[in-house]
């Protein structure tokens, strides 16, 4: 198992478990898309994935934060430091998302027949589309999280550098929370996309705000060895226990989308609370099912993997037709098989994007915008 404080309890500055548990979130977000888009939703024993698996994008976004905050909390002070964030964080994402943006432009084109004006790719270059209602989706089919990360990533400076102690990132949260459920309440009485309310950068800031928090309790106290693993235990169990609890007083698609009250929300950030617990808590001492060499490999790949599952799902869909339409095999064996087997496809090809876009690509566009800028 893993240990990540140290006995004089300062942190490492990389901490496995976050790679362990991105690895888990990016494989169950591609299982609740071959879910959604793979025509799934028609069979209520696989409701549960529908229920909890979108969540898998929550804890991405928490793991984001909690990341940022580890690795820059005193790094980001001096104008030179924000300018070298900045980036930094615009060439690790960009040259890969701009690859699948042009894909994705050739698809709207070649098999939907439909044109992406110039404006709409400006704003998803710059990844302001979270901003437009209409748009909020990107050109990158299911690409709205990263419209949304991008944001944070800007106001992140900011942030961080408010947040000097745990009463600070409190306060902060509270801040947050208020701004949420004010911005939620508001979307949801416009006319715009029903699920815009949800998708809103505002909507999404406390969830933010708990990987910060989160990471400021890993920073604040020194826990022995058998008080990490019974917290470890804990939070474990907790975030289970509470996702079905809680999971049973709502349906995520007709509460959080479609319902025109604050409750939904607040359950979800509810959810968002135990699951920074959660998160934490593996922090402080994994266990070997969340961190191991296989969910390390796919936290390595996540951002790939994440950019990419969605084309493959889109182009192996008659896969999805053939093996539900097989006489004799249930729905949830045929829905596992079409799991199992876009992960077989989408993984190789995420590890290409990741060496070639990721790595090298990004390390080019870093140092020349350093160049550029002279830092």
């Amino acid at each position: 198992m893993e240990k990540t404080i140290n006995t004089d309890g300062q942190h490492q500055n990389r901490i496995s478990a976050l790679d362990g548990l991105r690895g888990i979130a990016s494989i169950v977000i591609v299982a609740f898309h071959v879910y959604g888009f793979g025509f799934f939703v028609l069979y209520n024993k696989l409701l549960f994935i529908q229920k909890y698996f979108a969540f898998g994008v929550t804890m991405f976004l928490i793991i984001s934060a909690f990341s940022l905050a580890l690795n820059y909390h005193d790094k980001i002070q001096s104008a030179a430091s924000i300018m070298d964030y900045y980036i930094n964080r615009y060439a690790r994402i960009t040259p890969l998302f701009i690859f699948m943006t042009i894909v994705w432009i050739l698809i709207n084109n070649l098999d939907f027949k439909t044109r992406v004006d110039l404006n709409e790719i400006v704003v998803n270059v710059f990844y302001l589309y979270n901003f437009i209602p209409d748009k909020f989706g990107g050109i990158i089919r299911a690409s709205w999280p990263i419209g949304v990360l991008f944001i944070f990533y800007l106001l992140f400076p900011f942030i961080i550098n408010f947040n000097k102690s745990i009463k600070s990132a409190i306060i902060m949260q509270c801040v947050f929370i208020i701004i949420g459920l004010s911005m939620y309440s508001f979307f949801k009485n416009q006319y715009y996309p029903p699920n815009y309310a949800y998708v809103s950068f505002f909507s999404q800031l406390p969830i933010f705000g708990f990987g910060i928090l989160s990471y400021y309790f890993l920073k604040a106290f020194n826990i022995r060895t058998v008080g990490r693993m019974f917290i470890s235990a804990v939070g474990l169990i907790g975030f289970f226990l509470v996702f079905y609890v809680l999971s049973r007083f709502f349906s995520y698609e007709d509460k959080i989308f479609y319902e025109k009250n604050n409750i939904a929300i607040l359950y979800y950030y509810i959810m968002g609370f135990f699951m920074a617990f959660f998160i934490y808590s593996q922090c402080l001492y994994s266990t070997p099912v969340i961190d191991n060499a296989i969910t390390r490999f796919y936290g390595k790949i996540s951002y790939s993997l994440y950019l990419l599952h969605p084309l493959v799902i889109y182009k192996i869909t008659p896969l999805y037709t053939y093996f539900q339409s097989i006489g004799g095999m249930s729905k949830e064996l045929s829905y596992f098989i079409c799991f199992l087997v876009t992960l077989i496809i989408v993984t190789p090809l995420a590890y290409l994007l990741h060496k070639i876009f990721e790595e090298r690509a990004s390390f080019i566009m870093k140092t020349s915008l350093k160049r550029v800028f002279q830092i």
